[in-house]
């Protein structure tokens, strides 16, 4: 045993590598660590010091229970050290060469947690790039386990593009936009993740190391994916459609999320088990004359989950148009990022699309996380052409005004139609409520709301300044007092106020007794559907917590 800083540090390494070596350590507290000690001749190199401190803060964005913990990295002499999570257990590479291949069900169950882990990373805006065997390891326990993203890409806006020419992956792994040094995405994950699982069920690495590097990149990029039936029987024409789909050279024709990939796994697993369309979830629409829906991340009937704002509230819309003889598709892009259409870019114009043949590949905002899914486009809007058929050619009847009455019930809202939000009328009958309301500090209000009171409270302040001014120069005292008096009450509906736009945004705390501490969230984009302080103030019921 010998001592690294604070870490005692047994004399055999439990790994060895070009750069470096991995020693097993223990912190001040007893707990196990791995501590990979990198060379000095590498650990004076600029751009690797640079990739590490770059893992480290890809690695604080994704704090999850499947990815190795980084602890600390510091210098010691002329040796950089990375103190790490100490994962028990095998990689897949390891896994194989000591117990042999895996079974399809079990090769299934492992690839679906490790796409359901990448599915995490891709939506913090990082790409891994380096996924291989050697890469993802099994616990003890069962559970899977990710390692090294020191060459892993960020895809947020500080850090979206590469250096186009540089190729950067692991021989055999890296994806086809990767050996030719091109800008690349999440599916370059997807590709790799393909190569992994033929490597499970099969022993062999798809493409095996070759003596040159130009060898190699034209067996990416030009030789067919082998099929894993040729050296595993067992494997069912399902998976193997679905690896081919995976690392297909034409990244437009691969799985275009790990959602997707994932959830074709879990239906190949147990068949039926996951519906067509994930990834977006349906609301109601007012469509009226024309048969179309709305996409976006508010208030739409195909709602995007998207914690960068990227797609627009109200994004585009698609319509179905009928003539005679046939019938097409219209995209109509409405947004501020345009979308690709077919790799086309189409920003506030329309695009037309035949029924009949292959339907575009369609990306809000150009970003394969947002793909339209036309498994579920197409049944709605074949639906709402069947009901307006319906209603075009019998009209409902108009139900006569119900009156108060045992007979008849109380009066009240008639039920929604179409899915539509029915707002119930303001009770008037009940003026304590009404009048209370805006000085009360529970529930939510709409922005537009909140905005309306903050220029009223403003215009009122004005003009009590310049009566306050007009009393103290007419020595008119009485006035002045009563001013006083009605500040206090204003002063409460602004707490009340800005208490409540706090609350829309799910926060609460000592800061909303300021008034008009919400008033910057006037401008904050953003507010959940529905949280702990009450349903969305505009009016809709949504069972999970989405922003719009």
């Amino acid at each position: 045993m010998f001592n690294i800083s604070q870490y005692k540090v047994e004399d055999q390494p439990i790994g060895e590598g070009g750069m470096g070596r991995i020693l097993r350590g223990y912190a001040p507290d007893g707990t196990e660590v791995a501590i990979k000690e990198i060379l000095p001749e590498f650990a004076a190199d600029i751009e690797m010091r640079f990739r590490i401190s770059q893992e480290m803060r890809f690695l604080e964005r994704l704090e999850h229970k499947s990815i190795v913990k980084t602890i600390e990295t510091f210098m010691l002499l002329d040796k950089y050290y990375i103190v790490m999570e100490l994962v028990h257990g095998l990689n897949l590479e390891q896994w194989v060469r000591t117990k042999g291949i895996f079974q399809e069900r079990d090769a299934l169950n492992v690839m679906i947690a490790v796409l359901d882990v990448m599915q995490f990373v891709h939506e913090k805006q990082i790409v891994h790039r380096d996924l291989k065997p050697s890469n993802i390891m099994i616990r003890d326990n069962g559970e899977i386990c990710l390692l090294d993203f020191g060459i892993a890409k960020d895809m947020s806006a500080n850090g979206k593009k590469t250096t186009v020419g540089s190729v950067i992956g692991s021989d055999g792994y890296m994806s086809p936009e990767q050996a030719m040094g091109l800008d690349i995405d999440y599916r370059s994950d997807i590709y790799a993740l393909g190569c992994v699982l033929y490597f499970m069920l099969t022993g062999t690495h798809a493409f095996p190391a070759t003596a040159s590097e130009a060898e190699m990149m034209m067996n990416i990029t030009e030789k067919p994916f082998p099929r894993v039936t040729a050296k595993n029987k067992n494997v069912s024409k399902r998976l193997q459609d679905a690896i081919f789909r995976a690392t297909d050279k034409n990244m437009m024709k691969r799985y275009q999320s790990c959602r997707d990939f994932a959830n074709e796994l879990r239906n190949i697993l147990v068949p039926g088990s996951v519906p067509k369309g994930p990834g977006t979830s349906v609301s109601s629409s007012k469509s009226s004359g024309r048969v179309y829906l709305t996409l976006g991340r508010e208030g739409c009937d195909l709602i995007f989950q998207d914690p960068n704002n990227r797609v627009s509230r109200h994004h585009a819309e698609i319509e179905l148009k009928s003539f005679t003889g046939g019938s097409f598709y219209i995209f109509r892009d409405d947004s501020s990022n345009g979308s690709l259409v077919n790799n086309t870019v189409v920003h506030h114009m329309n695009y037309h699309i035949p029924c009949e043949g292959p339907l575009p590949e369609i990306y809000l905002a150009g970003d394969p996380m947002h793909r339209v899914d036309w498994e579920v486009v197409i049944p709605m809007l074949q639906e709402r052409k069947r009901i307006m058929d319906e209603q075009a050619v019998t009209p409902p009847p108009v139900p006569p005004t119900p009156t108060p009455g045992p007979q008849n019930g109380p009066v009240g809202p008639q039920p929604p139609i179409n899915g539509a939000v029915d707002y119930p009328p303001q009770n008037f009958a009940e003026p304590t409520k009404m009048f209370a309301a805006p000085f009360s500090f529970e529930g939510r209000i709409r922005r537009l709301e909140y905005g309306l009171s903050c220029v009223a409270i403003f215009v009122v302040y004005l003009i009590m300044s310049f009566v306050m001014i007009f009393a103290a120069a007419n020595e008119l005292d009485f006035l002045a007092y009563l001013l006083v008096l009605l500040y206090i009450p204003m002063i409460w509906f602004g707490l009340a106020q800005g208490a409540k736009r706090c609350h829309d945004r799910n926060n609460s705390g000592w800061y909303q007794l300021i008034p008009f501490y919400g008033f910057w969230m006037l401008f904050a984009d953003g507010d959940p559907y529905e949280n702990a302080f009450g349903p969305d103030p505009k009016g809709r019921n949504y069972q999970t917590s989405q922003f719009y």
